[in-house]
């Protein structure tokens, strides 16, 4: 097997480091590497550079499944230094389903083209110099997207990055620094990269083929010594960026929460986590129908999509469990929000919401600020949402979050479509907060049963579920850290 066409079968596993420990980790890390023969490599060019691409009509791509196109370059998106042209390769990267944790990657050296659609994806996969069960593989990884031939796949977000690199056999470790995100406008084949946001600090990986377990805790040990926390990677945080510029380009309309401290939603749970988000692009279009009658329709101004990725880490009270709090954490930065419980009212829940302060993220601070609360797990959560407008102008989140249990484990998958009251965009300070709230619950459950219509006939199946923090609690980490 070519290893430039093909890396197969590894366990990742990524993580950032705060700016204030971004030089004592680099300082160290050469002569830990020296110690234990891992070989150094930096890349010829300043930057790597890497588009992730999703189709044009459904939201993403399944979770587990990703297309993404990477080159090595002289300067970044915005300073592409001695050429425009983009000389990299197309990378497939896919979680195997029969091994927890471990992806395999499909690497397809070629020019970006133009224009990629399902059928060229197929036709480069087909080329791919490798054997032909590899091929078979990623080929039915595919089709199990259940994307027609035509469909285009655009590169919506990207990064770019400096990389250093150790290597030991078939396990490296890379880090990564001078990270950049961008949005990316395409007009026919002209693309152009707004910078969105950057990181300061580090973000690193081990990737591990065969089972060093000295080295990976050697290097999880070092990891910790300086501040390092788990991250959901580039694609998950150039996501998370995305929203605040689109919502900035287009202007939307103001909205104002009539309720402030108090969250209205409802939950469904579905039996087959995987496809939820293929369920998510099946309610748009219902929504978005002409002939939908219900009178709510999508939010023009906001994307047609969004996802989110978070790492939530669960926390209760060591004497008094029915106290809970929760951390939600990105790339450097967190907070704890806290709920009471809920009071059903109907089939909506209703409970008051402390969201919490963003903070700069250091062990320290967020020891401090947990420091009555014991911890009981981790999930990584990618939440897809789009939102509708009702005929009274009161706007609602549809979404759908899948979690998976840290550390991953692809048995445990927990998966919720949730419709939750975000505003109004009409001001009515003559409605006292009990009507406001007697006129969202009725819509609530009025969206509740149109989605619930809509995804029977689409052949959902839903299923009892549990909170997150009682399955946690049910098996909780040995190690809660990672």
């Amino acid at each position: 097997m070519n290893e430039k066409e093909v890396i197969f079968d590894r366990q990742e596993n990524k993580f950032f480091v705060p700016a204030v420990q971004r030089n004592a980790l680099r300082d160290g890390i050469d002569s830990f590497a020296t110690n234990y023969n891992m070989e150094k490599s930096v890349f010829p060019y300043d930057t790597h550079r890497t588009m992730y691409f999703f189709p044009g009509n459904v939201n993403g791509l399944v979770p587990g499944f990703g297309v993404r196109y990477r080159d090595y370059a002289p300067g970044t998106y915005t300073r592409p230094g001695v050429t425009d042209g983009f000389h990299g390769a197309y990378e497939l990267k896919c979680s195997d389903e029969e091994r927890s944790g471990v992806k395999k990657k499909m690497k397809i050296p070629s020019p970006l083209l133009a224009d990629l659609t399902v059928d060229q994806l197929q036709n480069l996969i087909k080329t791919a110099d490798t054997d032909d069960d590899t091929k078979e593989w990623f080929l039915r990884k595919l089709s199990q997207q259940k994307l027609a031939e035509s469909v285009h796949l655009f590169p919506l977000v990207a990064a770019s990055y400096h990389r250093t690199r150790y290597r030991k056999g078939e396990n490296v470790f890379s880090v990564d620094s001078d990270i950049d995100f961008y949005a990316v406008e395409h007009s026919g084949s002209n693309l152009s990269f707004i910078k969105t946001g950057s990181y300061d600090g580090l973000i690193c990986e081990l990737k591990e083929h065969d089972e060093d377990i000295p080295l990976r805790w050697q290097i999880y040990r070092r990891l910790v010594q300086h501040d390092a926390e788990r991250f959901y990677g580039k694609k998950g945080h150039a996501l998370n960026l995305l929203i605040p510029y689109v919502l900035q380009q287009k202007n939307p309309e103001l909205v104002t929460n009539e309720l402030p401290g108090e969250e209205l939603e409802i939950k469904l749970n579905i039996a087959e986590p995987l496809a939820a988000t293929q369920y998510l692009g099946v309610l748009y279009n219902a929504v978005e129908n002409p002939q939908n009658s219900t009178g709510f329709y999508v939010s023009p101004p906001y994307p047609v999509f969004t996802s989110q990725t978070t790492i939530n880490q669960y926390f209760v009270k060591p004497h008094q469990p029915e106290i809970e709090q929760k951390m939600v954490l990105r790339l450097g930065r967190y907070k704890y929000s806290r709920k009471d419980p809920s009071d059903n009212v109907g089939v909506v829940y209703s409970r008051h919401e402390d969201k919490g302060v963003v903070h700069d993220y250091t062990r320290a601070s967020m020891r401090r600020d947990r420091a009555d609360f014991q911890s009981v797990g981790k999930i990584l959560r990618i939440k897809n949402a789009f939102w509708v407008y009702s005929p009274t102008g009161k706007v609602y989140k549809v979404s759908v979050d899948i979690d998976r249990k840290l550390p991953f484990v692809l048995e445990q998958v927990f998966c919720q479509l949730e419709v939750e009251y975000t505003g109004s965009t009409r001001n009515n300070p003559g409605n006292s907060s009990h009507v406001i709230r007697s006129i969202v619950l009725q819509e609530l459950v009025d969206l509740k049963k149109h989605i619930e219509r809509i995804l029977v006939k689409n052949g959902v199946k839903f299923c009892d579920g549990e909170r997150k923090v009682d399955i946690l609690r049910k098996n909780p980490l040995q190690n809660p850290r990672y």
